[in-house]
């Protein structure tokens, strides 16, 4: 993994000259300490005032610089905002401060520490890399004790994965129309996605975009495409899916037989034979939900399955020993039969 390093510096300034040589302490640090890009993360500074003194209104000065890559997404939060009632945001220089508006008290009064909570994104990488590491600088000035001055913490940001298509397939809805579903995994920075078409699986044109939702927990996208369907012709689908840099990514190819004729159902099975899964599909049928039993050679009944005859069904093979096996759908008026081999 190629990793660029960054400088956020968290600098704490104690006016020499309404307190001089205080004691405070400062430290730093990321949870999570590793996120994608465009992920969220906290970004907590401990303040300490170790000596017996307090410090008065004015006293203590807090900046915080963030790099372009890197935005802080809203003003702090935390118990030392009890005593900075005026936290500032510059966005020219991109600078959080402020300084104590409030007494701090002294440690012997009951002041152990105070909390400055930031909302941190990571906005991107640097350049080609893989992953920037944000190495965050705490210093503390005017301080008599040094061996608390700096402390370091660390938030690496990494370019986020493509997005995951679990699941793309098509029917012919009507004469002129293949309506195109499909499902997405978790998506950080998906800009959008395109269904490209192509009617020799090599050259392909767009048939439509819809922007990406960004949803944690995925989505599911549907396109119709009926621009200048051909009776009788094959279909070849893609998905290219695009990040907000403009990074592309290309899914598996689908085909769609676009029949304007009216054509007998027909369970289709692929790959036959097979070892590790098979692909179940129902063709010229409206979307409608199916169960079929899996038969063994002896006509015995070895597992039931349930699906929707738009969609491709995919069904693990490992349970099943080796042999022929067909396929027989029981709640259609007309029981569609397909026999596929498993093998080893």
């Amino acid at each position: 993994m190629i990793m660029k390093k960054l400088n956020l510096l968290i600098l704490i300034i104690v006016n020499s000259i309404s307190l001089f040589a205080q004691d405070v302490g400062i430290s730093g640090s990321f949870m999570p300490s590793g996120i994608p890009v465009g992920s969220a993360t906290t970004c907590t500074v401990t303040f300490t005032n170790n000596d017996v003194l307090q410090i008065p209104a004015g006293g203590v000065w807090i900046q915080i610089n963030f790099p372009p890559q890197y935005t802080a997404c809203r003003a702090p939060a935390g118990t030392l905002m009890n005593y900075f009632k005026t936290f500032s945001y510059d966005p020219v220089n991109r600078v959080w401060f402020g300084y104590n508006t409030d007494l701090i008290p002294a440690k012997n009064q009951g002041f152990s520490e105070g909390i400055l909570v930031f909302e941190v994104t990571g906005n991107d990488v640097i350049g080609i890399n893989d992953a920037t590491l944000l190495d965050t600088d705490f210093e503390v000035l005017t301080d008599k004790d040094p061996s608390d001055n700096q402390a370091t913490a660390g938030l690496i940001v990494t370019k986020a994965d493509p997005v995951e298509i679990k699941s793309f397939s098509g029917i012919v809805k009507e004469c002129g129309k293949i309506e195109l579903t499909w499902t997405t995994g978790t998506e950080i920075s998906n800009d959008y996605m395109e269904l490209m078409r192509s009617t020799d699986g090599k050259n392909f044109t767009s048939a439509g975009k819809i922007k990406g939702t960004n949803d944690k927990s995925g989505s599911v996208y549907m396109l119709t495409d009926s621009n200048d369907l051909a009776d009788g012709s094959r279909y070849f689908y893609m998905i290219v899916q695009v990040d907000n840099d403009g990074t592309k990514h290309s899914s598996q190819l689908i085909e769609i037989q676009h029949d304007c004729i009216y054509r007998d159902p027909e369970l289709i099975i692929y790959p036959n034979p097979a070892s590790q899964k098979i692909s179940i599909s129902i063709s010229n049928l409206k979307a409608r939900d199916v169960s079929a039993a899996i038969l063994n050679r002896k006509g015995v009944t070895v597992k039931k399955i349930s699906f929707n005859s738009s969609l491709q069904y995919e069904m693990e093979l490992k349970d099943l020993p080796s042999g022929v096996y067909k396929i027989q759908t029981l709640d259609l008026d007309k029981p569609l039969i397909s026999s596929f081999v498993r093998v080893k």
